[in-house]
């Protein structure tokens, strides 16, 4: 792997940003990402619980 400038919005046509929702409560740190595509495209989500 290897680092990319731009992240995750490098690639034409994508836009992203993350919001605070309260799904890791007592926290205010941003918890939600959207990523958008401007034409249709193949998609998939991750969904985890990072217990330490």
């Amino acid at each position: 792997m290897h680092h990319i400038d731009g992240g995750v919005c490098a690639p034409a046509g994508f836009t992203a940003n993350g919001i605070h929702c309260g799904i890791k409560k007592g926290r205010t740190t941003e918890d939600l990402a959207l990523v958008e595509s401007e034409v249709p495209c193949a998609a998939a989500a991750v969904f985890t619980t990072n217990r330490v």
